[in-house]
């Protein structure tokens, strides 16, 4: 990759003679934009122009430097096939690679600004606590950002950042992040028992400002009515799909009819679940007239239907 170059001088350049007059002076110091560094890169260069083109070293990373020796240099200038040169240079160049730093305030900037305005709850919404584990340097060019979306916006998660230059993945860095908010939850409204099933009057909804999240949260009762708990709460408790369950249509030992169809015509017999089953499952049942144990798909909270 050929770039144009900066170049800091920070002592006397040396001149060095070539072959048929040409000047090549090279600073103890220079500053590199591109990704591999040619002689080109680190010297001016008067006369011949395929000196430029001699491939030194992959550059180093941002805000990094190397250090090329003048046996090194004058190696690969040999190499090039390039003959009758008298190469006059410092015992060490050293080159760093351009560089730009984004800080730690200001990628926390950026995850505040991202947090605030794709958070569920708005408004409602209130960072405890941000901090990015470290800084980054960067290549210099068109640098762009993109922030990974937790699963939750609330609570404490981690938020990746990834930065790119020019298009290309330069660096990724973490943010801690702890959230609250003020949501509406369905709580119970008095103790609920194992097996209970929910109505409209044992719940009710309520604006809690919560900062530790279990995920399945319900925010609205119609998502829990005619559901049953799986253990027993006390009142006041926030609800979750952790402690409730969607009853069976059919409980075990219910007295259930078989109905087997083919063709157009149905059988039905009499029969008993010996399982519970929601609707759509297969189930064992029991033919209670010849006996016979058989599976068959939950219709209804009556009926079972098996295959012939």
């Amino acid at each position: 990759m050929r770039g144009k170059i900066g170049i800091v001088l920070i002592s006397l350049l040396l001149t060095l003679s070539v072959a048929y007059g040409e000047k090549i002076k090279i600073p103890k110091i220079v500053i590199v934009k591109s990704e591999t560094v040619h002689l080109g890169d680190i010297a001016k260069i008067e006369g011949k122009e395929g000196l430029k083109d001699i491939e030194l070293a992959d550059a180093p990373n941002p805000g990094s430097y190397l250090e090329l020796t003048r046996e090194y240099i004058r190696a690969r200038v040999k190499q090039s096939g390039i003959k009758d040169i008298t190469l006059n240079i410092p015992e060490r160049i050293r080159i760093i690679r351009e560089s730009v730093t984004v800080s730690k305030g200001e990628i926390e900037k950026i995850a505040k600004n991202f947090i605030l305005a794709n958070n569920p709850w708005r408004e409602n919404a209130q960072i405890v606590e941000l901090k990015a584990t470290r800084s980054v340097v960067l290549p210099k060019g068109s640098l762009s950002y993109q922030c990974i979306p937790p699963r939750r916006f609330i609570g404490s998660f981690t938020l990746p950042i990834v930065f790119r230059v020019n298009g290309k993945i330069a660096d990724r860095v973490l943010v801690m992040a702890k959230v609250k908010a003020r949501i509406p939850v369905v709580v119970s409204s008095y103790p609920l028992r194992r097996g209970e099933v929910i109505t409209r009057e044992k719940v009710r909804v309520e604006t809690r400002e919560l900062i530790h999240v279990r995920a399945g949260l319900f925010t609205n009762i119609n998502e829990v009515l005619g559901k049953r708990m799986k253990r027993t709460i006390g009142a006041n408790v926030i609800l979750h799909r952790g402690l409730i369950e969607i009853p069976p249509l059919i409980k075990k030992g219910t007295r259930i009819t078989i109905m087997a169809s083919s063709q157009g015509l149905i059988v039905t017999a009499p029969g008993q679940a010996k399982e519970n089953g929601h609707l759509g499952e297969m189930i064992k049942v029991i033919n209670l007239l010849s006996k016979r144990i058989i599976y068959g798909q939950v219709i209804d909270e009556k009926t079972v239907r098996v295959n012939f």
